[in-house]
């Protein structure tokens, strides 16, 4: 049967250097499938999806470390995650945008 769902993209710091939830969404997508019918999605995220604001350098801050995506219908329905290393961190101010990031 013809049917709907949403594919959620969350992302885990392995080491957060402040207290974070277990997971922040960051991107999804939603998908309509024929009966029968397979689809790979793609879920594009920003580099501020790594960044928390920080009062004392009164900036978006994004730490390089160990992260994992985990991808779902929900948070706690985990379908696959892959683990990367952000390999610097960088800052942003307001509408800037910082450097893209190399995944």
């Amino acid at each position: 049967m013809a049917g709907a769902e949403v594919v959620q993209l969350y992302i885990h710091d392995l080491h957060p250097s402040i207290p974070k939830p277990e997971v922040e969404l960051v991107g999804f997508e939603n998908v309509y499938l024929a009966p029968g019918e397979a689809r790979q999605v793609t879920v594009s995220i920003a580099p501020k999806a790594f960044s928390f604001y920080d009062e004392t350098h009164k900036a978006w801050v994004a730490h390089k470390g160990e992260y994992e995506f985990r991808v779902g219908p929900s948070s706690v329905k985990v379908a696959d995650s892959k683990r990367f290393n952000l390999e610097e961190s960088f800052t942003w101010i307001g509408q800037q945008d910082p450097k893209p990031l190399q995944l």
